[in-house]
């Protein structure tokens, strides 16, 4: 299994076409993401001198935050929580009561969006998945998470992370050396009924309306 693969499953990621997308970037120096969901295109490509990631979304900003800072901690709980539909139900309903510290509120995100049917917000309830995921038995891919977090938790060292609206962060980057990789939500509009974002993107004429 390669190293560089998801710990956190999200709707619109962008995994099968990261190498892809990663060959058509330019030179940068600084690399900036306001929109990074599951982090495919940051974790696929090498580091830059100066990365920020950014979502407005909090367990996306918690999770990687402690990836960053408590990743070997994170590897050892995940090694030991169980593919199984009470373990799914009890982080389930441990996010919507909140109270948690930062540490288990990142293994009860992962188990959600792992255990999940489809890729959905994590407020959001679904059935428990019992079949194949990306080809393998279930538990066969869980098990892969330890690995997956000791590499994520190496490129995580120089990163900044934020949790700010896109456009004011977007609003901040200067220079011609800066590369800014946007991939936001889709909208509403153009994709099916169910909801897939805790915060929707909206149309509007101009960035500034």
């Amino acid at each position: 299994m390669s190293l560089v693969a998801p710990v956190l499953r999200w709707p619109g990621a962008k995994w099968r076409i990261a190498e892809w997308v990663v060959s058509h970037l330019p030179w940068h120096d600084a690399y900036v993401e306001p929109f990074l969901g599951s982090g495919a295109v940051f974790f696929t490509k090498e580091a830059s001198r100066v990365e920020v990631i950014n979502d407005l979304d909090g367990h996306v900003v918690t999770l990687f935050r402690v990836l960053r800072e408590q990743g070997a901690e994170l590897a050892a709980l995940l090694a030991l929580t169980p593919w199984a539909q009470e373990e799914y139900d009890r982080c389930w309903a441990a996010l919507k009561a909140g109270g948690l510290s930062d540490l288990e509120r990142a293994r009860c995100v992962v188990v959600v969006t792992w255990q999940q049917i489809g890729r959905r917000p994590v407020d959001v309830r679904t059935k428990w998945r019992f079949r194949e995921l990306a080809g393998q038995s279930p538990v066969t891919a869980w098990h892969t998470l330890p690995d997956r977090v000791h590499y994520a938790v190496t490129r995580l060292a120089g990163a900044q992370i934020s949790q700010f609206p896109a456009v004011k962060l977007i609003e901040q980057v200067q220079g011609p050396e800066a590369l800014l990789y946007c991939d936001p939500p889709y909208l509403r509009e153009i994709r099916s009924g169910t909801r897939m974002y805790e915060h929707e993107m909206r149309a509007v004429n101009s960035m500034t309306s």
